[in-house]
């Protein structure tokens, strides 16, 4: 054979060893619903629970309907957050100026070399972000009833390039309450706060209780059970929300048809209870009623079991109460 004809065939061959890699590296998908599914999501929690540390990107983005109903073409920013946890210290970076870190309820903020104790407020004055703990988040997860750990959609997934499990869950009624109150994502922005200001007080007057749904995604290696990336939308329901008219405008301008708006309300509370729901990359892509607030929380984890904590003097120890 000449070395031309030889290193045609070899310029052949190597795409073709690259695709029979590539489709040897696909991941052994569990069925949704099933033993296995239940089983791979508990080992993934199990393995995250135990890691004492690691890192983490995250990214939080509201969708408030007090915002949408007032026609606003733009909501809250979305934050994002560079941080990680080693043992019970969780830190977090907001910018370049803005790195705190976070131990037995207490929190210090770095300003030059040197850490302050603070309350709630970053160096810039701006508050503290949510910041991830890990360890709360698995815990709650793996402490989750059997049939609300449910499996419901299974599919293949890519982070960083690595082949994964995506397992989706759905947490409904009492249950999604209590996840949503228990702090281990961010709370929902969606007008509670308004309502009290403008509605609340004397008078007898009551707010009802939100109702939550919660869509979770985790991104799991099959092999070793880390969890490299979770995708989490948890959808608030308030009555009230339903029942307000905010008109843009002045005197006479925007009111509007009462019957033509709660027909209106009406389709769009048909669109958002719609059982022809897409899942993609692992959430169900939900239609927003008028009453209906989301929350989106995307955290990305890396270097897990690695994770180096900022550096802390006996002085900044003793004051998060390590020492």
């Amino acid at each position: 054979m000449s070395i031309r004809l030889a290193l045609t065939t070899l310029l052949v061959a190597l795409p073709l060893a690259a695709q029979d890699a590539a489709a040897t590296t696909a991941v052994a998908l569990p069925a949704a619903g099933s033993p296995a599914a239940a089983d791979l999501f508990a080992k993934a929690c199990a393995k995250m629970q135990a890691l004492s540390r690691g890192t983490f990107k995250t990214t939080e983005a509201q969708d408030s309907a007090i915002m949408r109903q007032a026609g606003v073409g733009f909501g809250n920013e979305d934050v994002e957050v560079d941080g990680g946890w080693n043992h019970e210290l969780v830190w977090g970076n907001t910018g370049e100026n803005d790195h705190y870190v976070r131990a037995r309820g207490r929190m210090l903020v770095k300003n030059g070399d040197a850490w302050r104790l603070r309350g709630s407020k970053l160096l810039s004055g701006q508050p503290a972000p949510f910041t991830l703990d890990p360890a709360l988040l698995f815990t709650l997860l793996q402490e989750l009833p059997a049939d609300a750990r449910k499996v419901t959609h299974v599919e293949e997934g890519e982070v960083a390039g690595k082949k994964v499990a995506v397992l989706t869950v759905t947490l409904t009624d009492e249950v999604a309450n209590e996840f949503a109150d228990s702090g281990s994502v961010p709370g929902v922005s969606g007008g509670p706060g308004f309502i009290r200001m403008v509605g609340g007080g004397g008078g007898g007057f009551g707010m009802p209780d939100p109702e939550f749904t919660v869509d979770l995604a985790l991104f799991v290696d099959p092999a070793g059970g880390d969890v490299l990336r979770i995708r989490t939308k948890v959808y608030e329901k308030n009555p009230m929300l339903g029942n307000i008219r905010i008109a843009v405008g002045g005197p006479g301008g925007g009111g509007g048809d009462d019957e033509e708006e709660e027909k209106e309300d009406e389709k769009e509370e048909a669109a958002a209870t719609d059982d022809k729901v897409v899942v993609k990359k692992g959430l169900p892509e939900r239609k927003l009623a008028k009453d209906t607030s989301m929350m989106y929380f995307k955290v990305d984890f890396q270097n897990l079991g690695m994770g180096e904590a900022p550096a802390l003097d006996n002085k900044a120890r003793a004051l998060l109460g390590l020492q």
